[in-house]
C-alpha cells in the first residue's frame, strides 16, 4: 500500500466512483418511523466517527478504523480503509455500518449486505458532502438539532467573501511521492476561498491530483501548506529550502505545516487556521 493511497484513503478522500449491488445510499433507505432504533455502529471512516462524536452518539460506536480518534479504549478497532477487517465487522453484530462511497470498499460493501447488515454509504470530497453527511447522520440518530448547530457553525465560517486578484496563491500539498495537492473539486479548495486565498491548482477539476514539481514553478505560489510538515518544520528546510531561488514562498519563509485534512467536523476551525497563516 502506498504513502499516497493511505494518506487519501484513510482521510475519507476516495474518489466519487459507483459501486454494484449491495449497500444502499441514504435516499433510498426507509424512513426513520420504520427502522429500529440504532444501537451498534461501525465507522470505516475517521469522519464519520467525529460526526458521531460530536451528536452524542460515543456510546453506539462499536467499532472503528485504526485511523479513527477520540473513542473509548474498548471500542473494537476494524482495520483500516483500505483494508478493512471483514470477519470482525461481523463479529461485532452492528445495526449499521457506515462508509465511504468509492469503489475501493466496494467489494465489502456487498459481502456486509449479503450478509444481512445495513451499509449506509456518503461521499467525502466537497463541502455540500459534509453538510449533506452530517445531516443525514443527525436524522438517523434523532439528533437533527445538533447537526444544525454544526451546519450553521459551518456556514459561517465559510461566509468570507471570495478571494480577489491581490488574494495570496496556495499551494496545498497532501503528499511528496508523487507531488499530490488540491484541485478545484476538493473541500480544501472552499476552505481557502473562504479563508481570502486563492487555490493555486483551482483552475484543475480534480479533488486530488499529482503534478510535477516544474509545474509548482511555473504557477510560483505566494504561499506554500503541507500536510506532511512536522508543526515545527523550518520554511527553509526540507523538502523545500532546495527550491528557495526558484519559488518565492520558500524564499518569503511562507511554507507552512498544517494538519492531515478530511471533510469532517474540524472544517471549520481549520478555515480559522488558514486564516491565520494567509495573514500571516
Amino acid at each position: 500500500m502506498t504513502r499516497i493511497a493511505n494518506l487519501l484513503l484513510c482521510l475519507a478522500l476516495a474518489a466519487f466512483l459507483c459501486f454494484g449491488g449491495g449497500a444502499r445510499e441514504p435516499a433510498s433507505s426507509p424512513p426513520p418511523s420504520a427502522r429500529p432504533r440504532i444501537e451498534r455502529v461501525v465507522s470505516l471512516a475517521p469522519n464519520f466517527t467525529e460526526i458521531l462524536l460530536y451528536l452524542g452518539l460515543g456510546d453506539r460506536i462499536a467499532g472503528v478504523t485504526v485511523f479513527c480518534a477520540g473513542v473509548d479504549p474498548e471500542v473494537a478497532r476494524v482495520g483500516s480503509f483500505l483494508e478493512p477487517d471483514f470477519e470482525r465487522i461481523l463479529s461485532l453484530r452492528p445495526d449499521l455500518v457506515l462508509a465511504v462511497r468509492g469503489n475501493e470498499q466496494a467489494p465489502l460493501f456487498q459481502g456486509l449486505a449479503r450478509h444481512g447488515l445495513r451499509v449506509e454509504v456518503f461521499a467525502g470530497e466537497s463541502i455540500d458532502d459534509l453538510r449533506a453527511t452530517v445531516s443525514g447522520l443527525g436524522a438517523m440518530f434523532d439528533a437533527e438539532a445538533r447537526a444544525a448547530e454544526f451546519i450553521e457553525r459551518l456556514d459561517a465560517a465559510l461566509a468570507a467573501a471570495a478571494p480577489g486578484p491581490a488574494a495570496p496563491r496556495v499551494l496545498f500539498v497532501v503528499d511528496h511521492r508523487p507531488l499530490y495537492v488540491a484541485g478545484g473539486g476538493s473541500f480544501v479548495d472552499a476552505m481557502l476561498a473562504a479563508a481570502g486565498a486563492a487555490n493555486l491548482f483551482h483552475d484543475r477539476s480534480e479533488p486530488w491530483l499529482p503534478v510535477e514539481l516544474e509545474e509548482v514553478v511555473a504557477r510560483d505560489p505566494d504561499v506554500i501548506i503541507d500536510v506532511t510538515l512536522p508543526p515545527d518544520a523550518d520554511a527553509a528546510g526540507e523538502p523545500w529550502g532546495r527550491f528557495r531561488s526558484h519559488l518565492r514562498a520558500v524564499r518569503a519563509g511562507r511554507v507552512w505545516p498544517f494538519p492531515q485534512v478530511y471533510c469532517g467536523i474540524q472544517v471549520p476551525d481549520w478555515i480559522v487556521r488558514l486564516r491565520e497563516i494567509v495573514l500571516h
